[in-house]
């Protein structure tokens, strides 16, 4: 059986970063809508497409302290 690092499970409504399969860039950023039922992550992007990506290609961006409330 091949190793499966454990990931930090995302919230819905979570801003993450995208990475694009052809040019391997991180440079879509998306919100967490929901869970498939492996590892695959349904994501909305700011202009309405929906992305199903697996959790690997998936990076949280981080709050800055200012973000809270």
């Amino acid at each position: 059986m091949p190793h499966i690092r454990p990931l930090p499970r995302l919230s819905v409504d979570q801003q993450v970063h995208i990475q694009d399969p052809t040019s391997r860039c991180w440079d879509k950023v998306g919100v967490v809508m929901g869970y498939g039922r492996t590892r695959d992550i349904d994501i909305r992007l700011p202009r309405g497409r929906v992305y199903w990506r697996n959790c690997h290609f998936i990076r949280l961006i981080p709050s800055s302290p200012g973000d809270s409330p």
